[in-house]
């Protein structure tokens, strides 16, 4: 990822306004402060919208019970367009193609990965 990084502190989660967070902020991880900004969403905003990021607008979902509500509904909360915070263009050149995605190893369930994939497929 080619995200611009500010040498400039990210500023005191705590005290901003919750309108001015954004965890897409490569500084939180470059400084080593990103529990603060997760915890200060977890406590005061567990679903938060960032609308103006450069990464575009999105949704920070915080809080178990929240992440496993979206994750098993996926009718409602679509990932139709990616789950990782690049531009449109770039993440469809990263896509895997299928001669791309590694075989399956055999399982248990699945003693011929191939056949098991199919069936997914």
């Amino acid at each position: 990822m080619n995200a611009p990084v500010s040498h400039d502190a990210p500023g005191d989660p705590w005290s901003m306004p919750l309108d001015q967070i954004d965890v897409s902020d490569a500084r939180i991880f470059q400084d080593d402060v990103w529990p603060d900004w997760f915890a200060r969403l977890r406590r005061d905003d567990p679903v938060h919208f960032v609308a103006d990021s450069q990464f575009g607008p999105f949704w920070s979902v915080t809080k178990y019970k929240d992440i496993m509500k979206v994750e098993t509904n996926p009718r409602a909360f679509s990932s139709a367009a990616g789950i990782t915070l690049l531009d449109q263009e770039t993440q469809y050149k990263l896509a895997m193609t299928p001669e791309k995605v590694p075989p399956l190893p055999p399982s248990p369930d699945c003693p011929a990965p191939l056949a098991c994939q199919a069936r997914v497929e």
